[in-house]
């Protein structure tokens, strides 16, 4: 039986190199579930959360991580506040591919046991939200085997190219596996901007102090442009990533991709590459050269890229984006997990969800 243990501060602060060993063990490793991730997370935007950073260990020996936290509020579009646990930086960094942080050997015993734990020694929460695991995930497969009756919703999609398992690795077969039309117009776009003297770059804060800087200022341009509200904003979240970058930089896990002309940036790729995977976080592009195709160019170059280096995937992330669809066939369900402690408010959470979902499938029809 495996022992649970919160960790306080110091216990966290000098784990780095054995909770990134069994980051390295899961069957998916995501850098998401790093420490550096999470440490920035705490630090940045921490001090409204109760740490619940669960560690599980066999003897000594520590097997398995779960890096939880806890603050009040209420979850999507509910009416109850509760104590609430998320993954740490769910509701503020929007990571993907959260998950026990464990070998295959021993993630569902670790899940097996924080449960117990969050049972029967740490009671004072009432609602777990656990949003956007992959459907690949062992806390998603562990919850629907031991609840009889789970709250799991299908909240959007993350399109990959699985670039070894379906392509061997081979450029041209992806690229084949596009429709003649995406080809043609890829290709064409992209030799147009580089007789134009558009050239696609790599950038990183050593380089670039500013690289972060002009990746928000690009995103909001396009999103006033298109009026769209995004969540990629704020003097926080643009702190976060600042320092994050030269982190990942320093670890060898920044991918930064720009298209520049001369001195000047249109479209900046914020990527992650860890573990042989290329995990596409966020994007800005100038609106003016928008309907130029640097958009797709950045994207087009950067996949491309990923095959060279001979890497294992290039994933998009959440979000069903119809130009996300244009690039693969491949995607995987994400879903967003609710359970609920027995107390009386975890009790209304879920009772008042359940209103909620039948009323919205009353409207819908």
């Amino acid at each position: 039986m495996l022992r649970i243990h919160a960790a306080d501060v110091n216990l966290f602060n000098e784990s780095r190199a054995a909770w990134n060993a069994l980051v390295l063990s899961m069957r998916r490793p995501s850098v998401f579930c790093t420490w550096e991730w999470i440490d920035a997370w705490l630090r940045i935007f921490g001090s409204t959360y109760r740490p619940v950073i669960l560690f599980a260990y066999r003897g000594d020996t520590l097997v398995g991580i779960i890096p939880l936290a806890l603050k009040a509020m209420c979850i999507e579009d509910g009416v109850v506040p509760g104590r609430t646990i998320t993954f740490c930086g769910s509701r503020e960094l929007y990571p993907d591919h959260m998950d026990v942080i464990a070998s295959a050997e021993h993630a569902v015993e670790c899940m097996h046991a924080a449960m117990r734990y969050l049972s029967a020694d740490f009671k004072s929460w009432d609602v777990m939200h656990l949003s956007h695991v992959s459907d690949d995930a062992t806390l998603l497969s562990y919850i629907r085997t031991e609840y009889p009756v789970p709250d799991i919703q299908n909240v959007s999609q993350a399109p990959y190219i699985p670039i070894r398992e379906a392509f061997d690795g081979c450029y041209e077969k992806y690229m084949m596996s596009l429709s003649r039309n995406k080809r043609h117009d890829l290709r064409r776009r992209n030799r147009k901007l580089i007789m134009d003297g558009v050239l696609y770059d790599a950038d990183d804060p050593r380089r670039n102090a500013d690289c972060i800087k002009t990746l928000f200022s690009l995103h909001k341009q396009r999103a006033d442009s298109k009026r769209i509200e995004t969540t990629f904003s704020g003097e926080a979240m643009q702190a976060f990533h600042a320092e994050i970058a030269g982190i990942f930089h320093g670890n060898g896990w920044l991918t930064l991709r720009v298209m520049r002309l001369g001195d000047r940036v249109l479209a900046s790729l914020y990527c992650f590459t860890f573990a042989g995977r290329v995990f596409a976080y966020q994007m800005g592009i100038d609106p003016a050269w928008e309907t130029r195709g640097i958009g797709s160019a950045i994207i087009f170059n950067m996949v491309e890229e990923a095959f060279q280096r001979n890497c294992i995937e290039f994933d998009f992330l959440r979000g069903g984006e119809e130009y996300k669809d244009s690039w693969t066939a491949h995607s995987r369900p994400q879903y967003t997990i609710n359970i609920y402690n027995n107390s009386v408010v975890g009790q209304m959470i879920r009772e008042t969800g359940k209103v909620r979902a039948l009323a919205k499938r009353w409207i819908n029809g």
